[in-house]
């Protein structure tokens, strides 16, 4: 299972958590990413020098650290916090909405030493290295569900996909001298399609290095780019048209959807088409009592975790069009698809413009 991300938080990052990111680094090696912040933080000023004076001193050298305010980019579900006091976590919770049982505090018995001599600091120091030891980092890791980058490269020799992809409607907005890109291309399946179709000016990103070398011996001619970071690497308001082909499906968090619909949306040509095909909710009681299992986990109902460990998402049709909202709808229709798994589920596909 790829690593995961531990994020130690308290209020100035200026002292706590800043030692317990260190600690956690010197202690843990390269066997978690690991970082801190803080809610009130001044990202202009570096930690206090009594915070560097105490942690050199058990040989870990932090000169020049700035502190960091918690931020968007430090709120996802790779993340497992620990809180320094019991009224961060209870912010982190409440008011940052991260699901309680991400979030720990790691030892009651620490205090903000910013008022206090440096004995204070090495007094907190001390609880927090003792507490770090005391972490037991593999209880943590099997929390998770398997990475979605590390399912999808162990299946990417095997995986067919099965949803149909409406080439048709599509052809309808799109000509085949359009500029497409497809985000989550897979192996390049519907890519293909196109270009049997006559289209030749296609681009296809994902994430997963196994699906896109599948795809490169499957399919030369096709351009096919691993998907590096959060972020879809091409310029604004450069393609005529995406494609989102069975992706939300694998995105379980609203936060991470919506992160990706702004980037489609970014780099998509004023006028340009977004096109769907996703997966809806299902009444049946297979899937209800999954959606009903893991729906505390995470915070949404629909999604569901596999057992050879992907977590997926079925979605409402009104979420959908909310998240959707910043387009200008041109054609929404309900499908039924088989699934990978050879099971009937409610679908979709959505066409958009910009």
């Amino acid at each position: 299972m790829d690593c995961k991300k531990i994020c130690f938080v308290c209020n100035g990052n200026n002292s706590r958590s800043i030692m317990a990111e260190y600690i956690a680094r010197h202690t843990w090696k390269d066997k978690i990413e690991v970082c801190s912040c803080g809610i009130h933080a001044d990202d202009t000023k570096e930690v206090s020098s009594n915070t560097r004076t105490v942690l050199e001193e058990i040989g870990i050298e932090i000169a020049g650290r700035k502190r960091r305010k918690i931020s968007q980019e430090l709120l996802g579900n790779e993340y497992y916090y620990f809180a320094l006091d019991n009224i961060i976590m209870e912010k982190l919770i409440t008011e940052y909405g991260i699901p309680s049982d991400r979030v720990s505090l790691l030892d009651p018995r620490i205090t903000d030493p910013k008022d206090c001599l440096i004995e204070g600091y090495r007094e907190c120091r001390n609880i927090i290295e003792q507490a770090i030891k005391n972490i037991n980092l593999n209880e943590i890791l099997v929390q998770f569900p398997m990475e979605a980058k590390a399912y999808w490269n162990s299946v990417s020799d095997t995986k067919e996909f099965t949803t149909p992809f409406q080439a048709e409607a599509f052809g309808q907005y799109v000509n085949t001298d359009a500029k497409i890109l497809d985000v989550g291309c897979g192996y390049g399946r519907t890519l293909n399609e196109l270009y049997q179709k006559g289209y030749r000016n296609l681009t296809g990103i994902d994430f997963s290095t196994g699906m896109i070398e599948r795809g490169k011996t499957q399919f030369p001619y096709l351009n096919l780019l691993v998907k590096e970071g959060d972020n879809i690497d091409f310029p604004d308001n450069h393609f005529d048209a995406v494609i989102l082909f069975a992706v939300l499906t694998c995105i379980p968090s609203d936060l991470e959807q919506q992160k990706l619909i702004e980037e489609i949306k970014r780099v998509l040509k004023p006028g340009g088409i977004l096109y769907i095909n996703d997966f809806l909710l299902n009444t049946d009681e297979r899937n209800v009592t999954r959606y009903k299992k893991y729906e505390t986990q995470y915070e949404n109902y629909g999604v569901f975790e596999l057992p050879e460990g992907a977590t997926l998402r079925h979605h409402s049709e009104a979420y959908i069009k909310e998240l959707t909202a910043s387009f200008a709808t041109k054609h929404f229709e309900h499908l039924t698809f088989r699934t990978m798994n050879g099971n009937s589920s409610n679908g979709f596909y959505y066409i958009g413009a910009k």
